[in-house]
Formats: structure tokens, C-alpha cells, sequence
């Protein structure tokens, strides 16, 4: 099934930050909830498979879309695939697990071709990162978690349970994230106030 974008009425988009204003998007921290949204989406089988490679590789959404489905579809588990960021224009490397593949061959069997964007619109174009937000946004609520969540929700869920499930050392994952301090990626990943409480709850 492909995703179709969710066309949004001008005045309806009430998380549209206020000018000056910044708001700070959640990853999902408990990974049973984690495997709960993908459930969730799984009746839309493009939006599932954004957010399984989305939560497991650190891309961001604007990279995702633009994916091209002849360099992913005979991936293999552990290939490199070298990616250029939109956002910084350089080259990084990305790889794939097993749960990547498996979404993306299941999404181009689907489909039936491997033409054109991975994740695609109704015309066949690529998804847009409002379209990867949107749904985002509607699929953590639906599933009743608290917070402000979107499309950077997907990287730094990946990032968090690196860190917390995996034990990833800071200065990986600062490298990973391109980020210049193990501070910005404490921040960014929410980690720096998780760890603040914990000395709080010490007692002498």
C-alpha cells in the first residue's frame, strides 16, 4: 500500500511553532512502545517501513525520502550504501540491518517495481518530510504517548536505544550524528536530564 499524502487546510497544522520559538522533538524511550507504533502502522505498509529503517539508522527524514529504490533493493545485511545529506552535502555511509531489508523488499514486492524514490506519493514522487511528520505525529498519539513527537523522533529513537540498550559510547554517537560536542548529543538524544536526575536521587 502506498502512502498517500495527508493534504493539510490552511490554520489546521496547531503544532506549527510560534515565530522565535523551538520546539524539541521526543524519541521514544521505552522500546516496547517503540515496537507498538511500528505495529500501529503496520496496515500502511510504506509508513511502517519508514519508520523501520527511519528508527533503525540515524538518517534524517529528508534523506529517507530521498532513498532511491535501485540502490536498496538487492542490499545486503552489513552493505555500505553511501548516502549524500541534503542538509550538509557530504557523503556519509550508511548500514543496513536485517529489519531494513526485510521492510524495504517486502515494500518493493508490493509495489512491484523498483523505479524511482523508495517511498513514493500518490504520483509517484518522492514523499515529502511533512508527509514522514504528519503521520508520525498521528500514529504517537493514536497509540496515547505523551510528549511532542515528528520526523526527528525516528533518528534519535535510534540513537537513544544505542545508547541506553546497546551501551554506544557518546563519542560514537556524536560522530554518527555529525555533531560537534558529546554535550549537543546528550541534549539532543535527551539524555542529559535523565542523567542530571539520577545524581539527585543519590543520598548522603
Amino acid at each position: 500500500m502506498r502512502g498517500d499524502t495527508m493534504a493539510m487546510q490552511k490554520g489546521e497544522n496547531t503544532n506549527r511553532p510560534a515565530k522565535g520559538s523551538v520546539i524539541i522533538v521526543d524519541p521514544i524511550k521505552d522500546l516496547e512502545v517503540v515496537k507498538m507504533v511500528r505495529d500501529h502502522l503496520r496496515p500502511n505498509l510504506q509508513q511502517w517501513c519508514v519508520y523501520v529503517v527511519g528508527t533503525n539508522t540515524n538518517l534524517r527524514a529528508v534523506d529517507l525520502a530521498n532513498i532511491e529504490a535501485k540502490d536498496v533493493a538487492y542490499i545486503s545485511k552489513g552493505q555500505v550504501l553511501k548516502i549524500r545529506e541534503q542538509k550538509t552535502k557530504k557523503y556519509r555511509e550508511v548500514v543496513f540491518n536485517k529489519s531494513c531489508i526485510s521492510a524495504i523488499r517486502k515494500l518493493l514486492k508490493e509495489r512491484g517495481n523498483e523505479e524511482g524514490h523508495l517511498f513514493q506519493n500518490r504520483d509517484g514522487g518522492q514523499i515529502s518530510t511533512q508527509y514522514i511528520n504528519q503521520f508520525m505525529k498521528r500514529a504517537c498519539k493514536e497509540v496515547g504517548l505523551q510528549g511532542n513527537y515528528g520526523s526527528h523522533t525516528l533518528r534519535k529513537t535510534w540513537g537513544y536505544h544505542q545508547y541506553r540498550q546497546y551501551n554506544a559510547k557518546i563519542t560514537d554517537l556524536v560522530w554518527c550524528f555529525n555533531h560537534k560536542t558529546e554535550q549537543q548529543t546528550m541534549d539532543y538524544l535527551g539524555l542529559s536530564i535523565e542523567e542530571m536526575g539520577k545524581l539527585f536521587m543519590n543520598e548522603i
